[in-house]
């Protein structure tokens, strides 16, 4: 036979969840919980958050590096203080196209993402039907005309960022100098 004697103890006390936007301010917004609380992420509405200029909203990070998303669920812990605070993740794609004379050389879509790592980045010249992280939409002769290409940033667990930008091709000029001369017949 075993005895078991409950012991009985002071309560933990509550914790907080603090949101800290990231955005170039020092505004949080805290919510109280009670130890090993379960609460939904917030979105950066919720948290009166804004986005820093020309950034988008990615998702957040706990001080342990795990990452959430607004609507998934966290589980705060008073013994472990890393998970009870979530910092705002932003990024930017920038995309850049253009127009250029011709000079026999491919020109490409030049995109990179700032504020965050470990994105694949994926171009579509179909409007979104297809898309593609191998091959970077080029153009290099004027036949090929104006071409629209769509551009989209994804990584697991974190929103997509997606631009548009044009590719195009113009004639080049052509001056043809000769020497001058004369023929008597």
């Amino acid at each position: 036979d075993i005895t078991l004697a409950a012991q009985w103890g002071d309560q933990p006390s509550g914790t907080t969840l603090t949101y800290y936007a990231n955005n170039g301010t020092d505004k949080t917004k805290e919510v109280s919980l009670g130890n090993n609380a379960e609460e939904q992420v917030k979105t950066i509405a919720d948290c009166s958050f804004s986005a820093p200029d020309g950034m988008t909203f990615i998702g957040w990070v706990d001080g342990a590096g795990k990452t959430y998303s607004a609507g998934a669920k966290v589980r705060v812990d008073i013994n472990e203080p890393n998970s009870n605070m979530l910092t705002a993740c932003w990024a930017k794609l920038t995309a850049a196209g253009g127009e250029w004379t011709y000079d026999g050389n491919a020109h490409a879509v030049v995109a990179s993402v700032e504020g965050a790592t470990g994105y694949t980045i994926q171009y579509s010249v179909d409007g979104g039907s297809t898309w593609n992280s191998e091959k970077v939409p080029s153009v290099t002769n004027v036949s090929e005309g104006t071409v629209s290409v769509k551009v989209k940033a994804t990584k697991t667990g974190y929103a997509d960022l997606s631009a548009e930008v044009t590719l195009k091709i113009t004639p080049a000029t052509i001056k043809i100098v000769t020497p001058s001369a004369s023929k008597t017949y």
